[in-house]
């Protein structure tokens, strides 16, 4: 009985040695060979981008003078790519257009410019007097969108605008001065906010001026026949949030009085026209208070907007992805007194401060916002329109994709 005790405590002991040693033994071939195949996971973790921010600006440029309708100049757009390897942050960057994650792709969404002109013989062209330089003048500045991986397509031939913008006669009476400019205010990962700005004159004394907001599938601005197909943000509410708008027109709604007859002026609040954009660190709903007139004399009429008026209406996730902030907005004005937005990650390890000069990139930041990883200029009119978060495996399929474009 004593020998049968013995043996078996000394094969215990043989296992424990053979599980402990060679165990040891596999661990350090594993970790000692860098060409290995298959790495522990504490290796793979080390050089995986675990947060990206996909953050889109808009450069205001629009003309401040007497023909700023017809001159309409578009916003200049980029797309900021940053990426942060552990406590690692970089970034890269896309001229010209905003990249937008869509579905399981990445569409990117710029301008299209088209204009068509006719000079008039003997004109002084060193002033800046379009009615006298020309004989008629179109110009368009639109929103387009296309998968990344393509280029873009004009949104216009002069045969189509010809066919879709002109009536018969143009040129010699009536509209013979057109111009459209598109602006963007929003760009998520399902719809694209643009801002509608239509104006029309024949040179004299008529004008017809307008302003809309539309929203858009990302892949419903590609074409002439896709953009018809537009979205009321007011749908995309929930209905309670749909409720509050109700009392807004009760309280702004008003005609103005005149003291020419001829001339008919209001307020209006439009709820299918509302707009998105970024305030106080988040996407706000604002509603557009238009200036409403008509000429009964000359035909003029129009709408713009006089003022903005911000809500408190809640945007479903659809519309706002991820849109909290790690650190509350009045302590991030407290350190920066200059700052205009700033968004942070959902595992809240990245925090970007947009200021009139600089965007400020912070890792971990509930640590501190002493020392940005990055600081990235930028324009005192730039403005935040697209912040899209992506993590863990995801920041390596979107880094790739996005640096193929």
């Amino acid at each position: 009985m004593g020998y049968l005790v013995k043996k078996s405590n000394l094969l215990i002991a043989f296992i424990i040695f053979t599980i402990f040693f060679g165990g040891c033994s596999a661990k350090e071939n594993t970790t000692s060979n860098n060409d290995s195949v298959s790495k522990p996971v504490s290796n793979a973790a080390q050089t995986q981008k675990n947060t990206g921010l996909l953050i889109g600006l808009s450069q205001n440029n629009q003309f401040k003078d007497n023909f700023s309708s017809l001159k309409g100049l578009p916003n200049a757009y980029r797309t900021l790519w940053i990426t942060k390897t552990n406590d690692k942050t970089t970034y890269s960057e896309k001229k010209d257009s905003i990249i937008a994650p869509y579905k399981d792709s990445f569409y990117k969404v710029a301008n299209s410019k088209f204009l068509m002109t006719d000079p008039k013989v003997g004109a002084d062209n060193t002033n800046n007097d379009i009615y006298k330089n020309f004989s008629y003048y179109y110009n368009f500045s639109n929103i387009v969108s296309q998968a990344a991986n393509k280029p873009l397509t004009p949104l216009f031939t002069e045969e189509t605008f010809k066919k879709t913008k002109l009536e018969e006669g143009e040129g010699n009476i009536g509209q013979s001065y057109k111009s459209q400019t598109e602006w963007l205010w929003y760009v998520g990962s399902n719809y694209a906010c643009v801002m509608d700005n239509n104006f029309i004159t024949g040179g004299g004394t008529y004008r017809g001026q307008w302003s809309d907001f539309k929203m858009y599938n990302l892949n419903n601005l590609t074409s002439l026949d896709s953009r018809k197909n537009t979205v009321a943000l007011v749908d995309l509410l929930d209905e309670n949030e749909k409720a509050k708008l109700n009392g807004y027109s009760e309280k702004y709604n008003k005609v103005l009085t005149s003291d020419n007859k001829l001339i008919k002026s209001e307020e209006k609040i439009d709820i299918k026209n509302l707009l998105l954009t970024r305030k106080d660190g988040g996407w706000k709903v604002l509603l557009p208070l238009y200036g409403v007139y008509s000429h009964e004399g000359n035909g003029s009429s129009g709408r713009f907007v006089k003022e903005y008026i911000t809500t408190d209406i809640k945007l479903p996730k659809t519309i706002t992805s991820y849109d909290d902030l790690c650190i509350d907005w009045n302590t991030i004005k407290q350190k920066f007194p200059d700052a205009k937005d700033a968004v942070s990650s959902p595992n809240k390890d990245m925090l970007a401060v947009l200021t009139p000069t600089k965007l400020l990139v912070f890792n971990n930041p509930e640590k501190g916002l002493e020392n940005p990883s990055l600081s990235i200029d930028v324009d005192s009119n730039e403005s935040i329109i697209l912040n899209q978060w992506s993590n863990g495996n995801y920041v390596e399929k979107w880094d790739k994709a996005i640096s193929a474009y």
